[in-house]
């Protein structure tokens, strides 16, 4: 694998997490769903920086 597919694996893994973690989200009563609002904020921002990053090899 070249450095190009494994970004791309690395998003996509990312990306299936976040889906996964939205579907559980919607399953919860409005107040635990409060409780989770920065982190599933805070896991998205990551998520669309990935769509942008190129990581390296270093």
């Amino acid at each position: 694998m070249n450095t190009n597919d494994l970004n791309m694996a690395l998003y996509e893994k990312m990306a299936a997490e976040q889906d996964k973690y939205r579907d559980w989200l919607k399953s919860q009563p409005p107040e635990e769903i409060l409780h989770h609002t920065y982190e599933y904020t805070i896991r998205e921002d990551i998520v669309m920086a990935m769509e942008e990053l190129e990581l390296t090899d270093a």
